[in-house]
């Protein structure tokens, strides 16, 4: 799986909010990686579990 992911982030701040509170958006690839992760579960775990390739799950 890439190290390097897209996220976006913005403060209320900056979007004319006072509180200084981040907005944070995960892509798909580092929400499955994050819950792979808290499941104890590998990547051919859940290749296997999805029935989806090694490869579609690497490619996330």
């Amino acid at each position: 799986m890439p190290t390097e992911a897209s996220s976006e982030t913005a403060t209320e701040e900056s979007l004319g909010g006072s509180a200084a509170r981040e907005i944070i958006r995960l892509s798909p690839g580092q929400m499955l990686r994050a819950a792979r992760v808290q499941q104890n579960l590998t990547q051919r775990e859940v290749a296997e579990t999805l029935h989806i390739t090694m490869h579609y799950v690497n490619a996330i």
